[in-house]
């Protein structure tokens, strides 16, 4: 069985996640509040509570914060 993250949204797969983006505005306002948590890694751009890279999974609509500072994207 592979491995879902809890904030990895039921039923989606990894190519549903890339083809569904937020608008740019959105990723740099979800990017700059996890710049500003203090689980973000500075060095790796990653999370430490999900190892997430940021610069990355801020782009994905379908996606959460584990630690509730920014839920899913619904357009």
């Amino acid at each position: 069985m592979l491995y879902r993250p809890a904030y990895w949204p039921e039923g989606v797969r990894l190519i549903d996640l890339v083809n569904m983006k937020v608008p740019a505005e959105v990723q740099q306002e979800r990017y700059n509040i996890c710049k500003a948590c203090d689980q973000f890694i500075k060095l790796t751009n990653q999370c430490k509570r999900c190892n997430c890279f940021l610069g990355l999974k801020t782009w994905f609509a379908r996606v959460r914060c584990p630690l509730e500072k920014w839920e899913a994207y619904d357009g």
